[in-house]
């Protein structure tokens, strides 16, 4: 018996809510570093 596969496309932007220099601001350069594809506002 097999699951069914569910996927949802990579997003091309993205916003990041939180405690900007405690969660955000670290996790705004990780991306900007490892995905720079990813526009953030």
């Amino acid at each position: 018996m097999t699951v069914p596969s569910f996927s949802k496309p990579i997003p091309k932007s993205g916003a990041i809510f939180g405690a900007s220099g405690y969660i955000g601001g670290p996790m705004a350069r990780y991306l900007r570093f490892h995905a720079p594809e990813i526009r953030l506002p």
